[in-house]
């Protein structure tokens, strides 16, 4: 996992994100989390986590319960 731990950071963390954003934009990291968000139901969760053990899908997924 790539990200920037600023929570001990005494400065202003605007200046670490100005910083790091160049570096994450050029290399793509940022599209791993960066798409659409997409809703799951339940019965969805197995082949979904196959898929993200595989590296077949990207983005953040949520699981709606109800459904």
């Amino acid at each position: 996992m790539v990200g920037i731990d600023s929570v001990y950071y005494g400065g202003d963390r605007r200046d670490l994100y100005a910083r790091f954003a160049p570096l994450l934009l050029k290399s793509g990291k940022l599209d791993l989390i960066s798409s659409r968000d997409q809703v799951l139901g339940l019965g969805e969760l197995p082949e979904a986590a196959d898929k993200m053990l595989k590296g077949q899908i990207r983005g953040r997924y949520v699981v709606d319960t109800s459904k």
